[in-house]
């Protein structure tokens, strides 16, 4: 177990939770919305300029942190390495709530087009406030800040969160299911083309 944490230890001594990831995460997001949108074009050339592109993107990120010019609260790889951890959370409390509603067999509003948007819209709202707050830029509201001063606190504040919603998945009659499809209207203007 301890040749396992020394081989950490030793890879970040390297840099690379620094440099590396960073540098990957940066190249490989930036070259997937080249190569889908097509901004610089089509055909076999554009591969190259998009990877070329890519390439300094990823760089032009990691550069700065290693020369350590970001000024001060505003260093890229700093936010980044702050904020995926809070986004990997979220990511994994939506998939356990799916995994919940799949298992008691309750489909989930926006499958039929209805509450997609809104989960879309909390969704990014989430992820913005995450990286905001990661940035040192915000910080939790104050109305908030009795929920996160005890642990203990959070644990069964998010508990009771769970098991109301579950239980008021499960006790909701018909209409209530009827009433939920209306709340998460489209207007007709969404549906022309």
């Amino acid at each position: 177990m301890t040749a396992f944490i020394d081989a950490i230890f030793y890879l970040n001594a390297l840099g690379v939770a620094d440099v590396i990831l960073p540098f990957f995460l940066v190249f490989t997001v930036v070259f997937a919305v080249l190569q889908k949108s097509n901004v610089l074009g089509t055909g076999s050339q554009v591969k190259r300029y998009n990877v070329i592109l890519s390439l300094a993107m990823g760089l032009a990120v990691v550069f700065p942190h290693i020369l350590g010019t970001y000024p001060a609260g505003m260093n890229v790889v700093v936010i980044i390495n702050n904020a995926l951890p809070q986004v990997s959370v979220f990511i994994i409390a939506a998939v356990m709530l799916l995994l919940m509603l799949g298992i008691f067999g309750i489909s989930w509003p926006g499958k039929d087009g209805n509450g997609g948007s809104l989960v879309v819209i909390l969704s990014i709202a989430i992820i913005t406030y995450i990286f905001i707050a990661s940035s040192g830029a915000v910080g939790i509201p104050w109305w908030l800040t009795w929920l996160f001063n005890d642990p203990q606190m959070i644990t069964l504040f998010v508990t009771l969160l769970v098991f109301g919603v579950v239980a008021w998945l499960i006790t909701r009659d018909e209409t209530d299911k009827d009433a939920d499809k209306n709340m998460f209207f489209k207007p007709e203007w969404i549906n022309k083309k």
